[in-house]
């Protein structure tokens, strides 16, 4: 037994297992690792342009609640009626996007070159809601419309729809401004010095 040796594996004997080649898999890892991070990276930029291309539509409803729904009322200094407020323009803006879609799916705007303006919508809502109002007591309201399903009130959305006239509430896009030519005036003129006191003692803007 003494010339007995005892023979040790050798990982080059086994090239086909991964753990015999221990660096080698420690690369594919980290390969692996980095391939993952930049893909994560690239995914994280591409939701982040998603989102700053929406971002001019989420201005563009702040400005439409302020400017048709007064969602700002300057002489409100508590924080919580400001709050309350701006929530009642949202909500009231989600009631008037389902009667402008309702509108425009009656008259099939899509394929017609009307764009309803929110503005002239929300204004003729504001001018007819106090008299339809007083003509039209409470009760019947309720009595019509509260036994309506979420479809059958839709339909009946649609129905109201076709008798209104788009084109009285359509958006009027402004043209490009007339140029206008900028008058001249003399450097020596412009840059002339004028004394207060003079001007005072004088009684006239020379």
């Amino acid at each position: 037994m003494s010339g007995y040796r005892r023979e040790t594996p050798n990982w080059r004997d086994s090239p086909r297992l991964p753990s015999a080649r221990p660096w080698r898999f420690r690369n594919t890892i980290s390969a692996y690792g980095a391939r993952r991070r930049r893909q994560r990276r690239h995914a994280r930029l591409l939701r982040a342009e998603r989102l700053y291309r929406r971002r001019w539509s989420i201005e563009n409803l702040f400005q439409r609640l302020e400017s048709v729904l007064n969602s700002e009322i300057r002489s409100l200094s508590q924080p919580r009626a400001a709050l309350l407020a701006f929530g009642v323009a949202a909500l009231a803006y989600n009631v008037l996007s389902v009667i402008a879609t309702a509108v425009s799916i009656g008259h099939e705007l899509d394929n017609s070159d009307i764009e309803l303006s929110p503005y002239y919508l929300a204004g003729e809502i504001r001018a007819t809601y106090a008299g339809m109002m007083i003509a039209v007591p409470a009760e019947v309201w309720q009595s019509i419309y509260d036994p309506l399903t979420p479809a059958q009130l839709g339909r009946m959305l649609l129905k109201i729809a076709t008798h209104v006239d788009p084109r009285a509430m359509r958006r009027h896009v402004r043209g490009p401004k007339a140029p206008k030519k900028k008058g001249y005036v003399a450097g020596c003129v412009a840059r002339r010095h004028v004394s207060t006191a003079r001007v005072i003692k004088a009684g006239r803007v020379v």
